[in-house]
C-alpha cells in the first residue's frame, strides 16, 4: 500500500502567494492511497495537482513525519533531462515518472520521481536516502532534501516508466558507492565513510543500511564452502536463465544479472566466469563496472539471491531457494523448494466436505477419491452421514481394531449400524487346531471351504456358533455396516450393491500387500502328484520362464479342484509374477467391483490410483493443507533404514537420550509399543492423539514388491537398480535411495510416505499441541528439518 498527499485542486499555472497557503493549510489532511501509479502521474503531471511525497500525523512539518516511499528531485536548469536519464539507468535507479514544471520553457525544469520499494518511517533514514539521491544527482535544487516540501504540478508528463519498476533499498546503497567510487577514485571509501558519520541515525537493521550484509539473498548453512567448478556445468543443465546468460541468446534485465551474479561468486572461479560471459556478450547495455559490483557483493558477503526474486521463468521451474540449490544439493542435505500454502482448518473441513456429499449423492460407478489430512474430521464427516442417509452404507476401514472403534462410535450416536465378524479377533476361542485348518483354508484359496468347516465345528465351538450367526445376522441386516477393507474386496457383488460404500483410509495400500510367494521347490513337488495337463502346463511354464530377478506374464488358465500345500488358483490365474530364481511371487490381486465407492484418505496418491485403475474410473480430489497446531521435528542426519538401525542398533540408545522415554512408532522387530502400533500396522488408531512420541525410521519394502506392482502397472524394463540419487518430491529436492523410473520412483516414494505419514498422524497434531520427532532421512511435509 502506497500512501501520498495530494491536494484537491488542479492547476494550469504555478500556484500565486495567496493560493500557496490554502493548498498548504489543506493538503495534509489529503492522504491518498494510490492504487494506480499511472493515474497518479498524469494528475500531478497534466493536470497540475500540487502534492508532497510524504505522509503526516498532523501539520505538515518534520516534527510530524509519519512515512514516505517517493523521492522527489528538482532540476532547475544546466542539466538536460536525457543526461539525467542516462545516469539513473548507469545507476540502476529506475525513475518512476518525470514532468516539465510550470517554469519550464522547452523542458530546461523538470522534476523526477522514484518510487522505493521499502518504506521510509524515520526522518534520520530519510535524510540518508535523499542524500544518497542527491549526491548521484547533484544538480538537483538543494532544497528537495526537506522532507516536509511541497511539489507543485507540472505542465506535461515528460517520460513514465511502463514496467512500474521500484528501486531496489540495497541496489540504492549500492551504486552509490559505485558512484563514489566513480567520483572519488582511490578516495571514494573515505568518501562513503564521511556519509555514514554524517547519517549516523540510520539503523543498522534499516534496508538502507551500509552495515547491510545479507541483502534480499538466502541464508547459507553456517558450514557453508563455496560450491566446486562443476557446480556451473550442473547451472547449465538445469538453470534456463543461466543458459541463456552463458549462451548469449537472450537479453536479460539488470535485475536477472545481479541475481545470477550474487550466486555465482559462491562457486570456485564463479565470478571471473560471469564476467567473462559479459565482457563476450553482444548486448552493450551489459557494459556496466561488473567488476565493481562482484567485488561489492563478496566484500559485503552477499547470499545467493532467491529464484523467485529475480528469474522469470521460477514459476515453471523444479527450483531450489537458489540457483546453487537448483544446481547441485549436498548429500544428507534437503532442500525445500516450495514453501507450503496452508488454509484455516475451517475452509478445509468445508472443503473436505463438499467432495463427500459430491461423491456419495453422484449417479456413476467411477471411484471417487478425496485426500485430506489425517484429524481433519473424515470420520466424524461419515458419521454424520450416516444418521441422515437414505440408502444403507458400509464403512470400510483398514484393520479389526479401527472398524470395533468405529462401531463403537456409531452405538454412541445412536447410528443403526452392525460390525462383520472375525475369525482372527476370536482366534484365542478356538481350538488350535480349527484354527489352523481354517487358516489353511484361507492361505490355500479355499475362502469357500472356510464358511462350510466353520458350521461342521459350530455345534462343539461356541465362538464359531456365535461367528455363524452373526455372519447370518450380517446379510439380513438393513442398516450400516461397518466392515474392513479385506471384507469389501472380497465380498460378492450382489451384496455390496445394495449400499453406499465408503472406504476409510487408502484401499490401494491394502490390495497391494496380497501378494504371495510360492517355492519353485514346492511347484516342482507338486508336478511329480497327478494333476491335470492344463494345470502342468501352466507350471512348467512357469518353472521355465522364473529366474533370478526376472518378471514375466502368462494367459491365466482358471480355477482347478487340485490340492496344493500353496494358493495354487491364485498361482494359475495371476498374470504378471517376479522371481529370484528361488520363488515366484504375484499378486492375488481382488477387484474394485463395478460400482461406486468413495474413499477418504490422506496418503491416496492421483498419479498411482490412475495408472492402477485407468484415468476414467478414478475422481481425484486433493483438499487443501491447514498447519499444524503440533510440532513435527525431523532428524535427517542418516538414512535411519531397516539396515542402517540393525548395523546401528546403539542408535536406539542415542535417540532416547535426545527426546526421552515417549511411545515410538517403529519396525516391528524393535517395537515396544505398548498399543502393537508399528510400521504396517499404523492406521486409524487415536490412542496415541495427544502424546509427545517418536516415529523411527524409513520403512523401505523390498525391491521386488516394488518392481511388481510396477510391473502390474505397466513397467516393462528390469534394469533399474535403487542407488542414491538426487530427488525431487513433495515440493523438496533430496538425496534418496531410490529408482530412476518415474513409475517405480513414485511407487515406492508414495508407499513410504503413506507409511511415515500414517505414523506421524497417530498424535494427531493438526488439533493437538503435541511434538512428534521423526527420524528418517524422506522429507514430510510440515517437518521442521533439524540435525541431531
Amino acid at each position: 500500500m502506497i500512501l501520498s498527499t495530494i491536494d484537491v485542486m488542479g492547476y494550469n499555472q504555478k500556484p500565486k502567494n495567496s493560493e500557496i497557503g490554502k493548498i498548504s493549510n489543506r493538503i495534509t489532511a489529503q492522504i491518498h492511497q494510490i492504487n494506480n501509479l499511472k493515474e497518479f502521474a498524469e494528475r500531478i503531471s497534466n493536470e497540475g495537482y500540487t502534492w508532497c511525497p510524504a505522509v503526516f500525523n498532523g501539520s505538515r512539518q518534520i516534527r510530524n513525519f509519519v512515512s514516505t516511499q517517493f523521492i522527489a528531485l528538482d532540476f532547475d536548469g544546466g542539466v538536460s533531462f536525457s543526461s539525467i536519464s542516462e545516469r539513473a539507468k548507469e545507476y540502476m535507479l529506475p525513475i518512476l515518472f518525470a514532468y516539465e514544471t510550470f517554469s519550464g520553457v522547452d523542458m530546461d525544469k523538470f522534476r523526477i520521481v522514484f518510487v522505493l520499494d521499502e518504506i521510509i518511517t524515520d526522518i534520520d533514514t530519510f535524510e540518508a536516502v535523499i542524500g544518497m539521491f542527491m549526491m548521484i544527482f547533484h544538480e538537483c535544487d538543494k532544497s528537495c532534501k526537506d522532507a516536509s516540501r511541497m511539489f507543485f504540478g507540472g505542465k506535461r508528463l515528460i517520460y513514465y516508466n511502463q514496467n512500474e519498476d521500484f528501486v531496489d533499498s540495497q541496489n540504492l546503497v549500492m551504486n552509490f558507492s559505485l558512484y563514489c567510487n566513480d567520483k572519488y577514485k582511490n578516495h571514494y571509501k573515505e568518501r562513503i565513510e564521511k556519509f555514514q558519520n554524517d547519517h549516523k541515525g540510520i539503523s543498522k537493521n534499516s534496508p538502507f543500511s551500509f552495515n547491510n550484509k545479507t541483502t534480499n539473498g538466502e541464508n547459507l548453512p553456517k558450514n557453508h564452502k563455496p560450491y566446486r567448478r562443476d557446480t556451473i556445468d550442473e547451472l547449465y543443465k538445469n538453470c534456463r536463465l543461466y543458459k541463456e546468460f552463458a549462451d548469449d541468446t537472450e537479453w536479460l534485465y539488470y535485475n536477472q544479472l545481479y541475481g545470477i551474479a550474487t550466486n555465482l561468486i559462491h562457486v570456485e572461479t564463479g565470478a571471473k566466469m560471469f564476467l567473462k560471459h559479459i565482457d563476450e556478450s553482444v548486448y552493450d547495455t551489459y557494459k556496466r563496472n561488473w567488476r565493481f559490483y562482484t567485488k561489492y557483493f563478496k566484500d559485503r558477503n552477499y547470499m545467493p539471491m532467491r529464484c523467485e526474486k529475480f528469474c522469470p521463468y521460477c514459476k515453471c521451474c523444479h527450483h531450489g531457494n537458489n540457483m546453487l540449490d537448483t544446481a547441485k544439493i549436498k548429500r544428507k542435505e534437503i532442500i525445500c523448494l516450495k514453501e507450503p500454502e496452508y488454509c484455516d482448518i475451517a475452509d478445509v473441513q468445508a472443503e473436505l466436505k463438499y467432495y463427500f456429499y459430491k461423491a456419495v449423492n453422484s449417479d456413476d460407478n467411477k471411484i471417487h477419491i478425496i485426500k485430506a489430512q489425517t484429524a481433519i474430521g473424515k470420520t466424524h464427516l461419515y458419521l454424520n452421514y450416516l444418521k441422515t442417509a437414505d440408502k444403507p452404507c458400509i464403512i470400510a476401514v483398514p484393520t479389526n481394531k479401527l472398524k470395533n472403534e468405529v462401531y463403537e462410535e456409531c452405538v454412541k450416536s445412536g447410528i443403526n449400524a452392525m460390525e462383520t465378524p472375525s475369525i482372527y479377533e476370536i482366534k484365542d476361542s478356538i481350538p488350535q487346531e480349527i484354527y489352523t485348518h481354517i487358516d489353511y483354508l484361507y492361505n490355500t484359496g479355499n475362502h469357500r471351504k472356510v464358511m462350510e468347516y466353520i458350521k461342521s465345528k459350530s455345534d462343539t465351538v461356541s465362538a464359531l456358533a456365535d461367528f455363524v450367526k452373526t455372519t447370518e445376522n450380517v446379510k439380513q441386516f438393513k442398516g450400516h455396516i461397518i466392515t474392513t477393507h479385506h471384507k469389501v474386496l472380497y465380498a460378492s457383488y450382489e451384496w455390496l450393491k445394495n449400499y453406499n460404500i465408503i472406504i476409510d483410509e487408502d484401499i490401494l495400500k491394502t490390495i497391494i500387500k496380497n501378494q504371495i510367494s510360492v517355492d519353485i521347490s514346492d511347484i516342482e513337488e507338486l508336478l511329480e502328484n497327478r494333476i491335470s495337463k492344463r494345470v502342468r502346463e501352466q507350471l512348467l511354464k512357469i518353472i521355465e520362464l522364473a529366474g533370478d530377478n526376472t518378471l514375466f506374464s502368462l494367459e491365466p488358465t482358471g480355477k482347478c479342484n487340485t490340492d496344493a500345500k500353496f494358493n495354487l488358483n491364485a498361482l494359475l490365474n495371476a498374470e504378471k509374477f517376479y522371481s529370484d530364481g528361488k520363488r515366484v511371487v504375484f499378486y492375488k490381486t481382488p477387484t474394485l467391483k463395478n460400482l461406486r465407492y468413495t474413499i477418504l484418505s490422506a496418503t491416496a496418491d492421483e498419479y498411482i490410483y490412475t495408472k492402477y485403475f485407468g484415468c476414467d474410473r478414478v475422481e481425484f480430489h486433493s483438499c487443501k493443507t491447514a498447519k499444524y497446531k503440533g510440532k513435527l521435528v525431523q532428524y535427517f542426519d542418516h538414512s535411519y533404514s531397516r539396515r542402517y538401525m540393525e548395523n546401528n542398533e546403539n542408535e536406539y540408545a542415542n535417540i532416547k537420550e535426545l527426546i526421552g522415554d515417549i511411545q515410538k512408532i517403529t519396525f516391528k522387530k524393535y517395537s515396544d509399543d505398548e498399543y502393537g502400533i508399528h510400521f504396517g500396522n499404523s492406521e486409524g488408531c487415536n490412542c496415541m492423539k495427544g502424546q509427545d512420541i517418536a516415529v523411527i525410521g524409513t520403512p523401505h519394502m523390498a525391491d521386488f514388491l516394488y518392481i511388481l506392482l510396477g510391473y502390474y502397472m505397466g513397467y516393462s524394463g528390469n534394469t533399474d537398480k535403487l542407488r542414491y540419487r538426487e530427488t525431487e518430491h513433495n515440493g523438496y529436492k533430496f538425496w534418496f535411495y531410490t529408482y530412476g523410473n518415474e513409475l517405480l520412483r513414485r511407487i515406492q516414494l508414495w508407499m513410504i510416505e503413506s507409511e511415515l505419514e500414517q505414523s506421524v498422524g497417530r498424535a494427531r497434531l493438526l488439533r493437538e499441541e503435541c511434538t512428534v520427532h521423526l527420524f528418517s532421512d524422506f522429507p514430510l511435509r510440515q517437518a521442521e528439518l533439524v540435525r541431531m
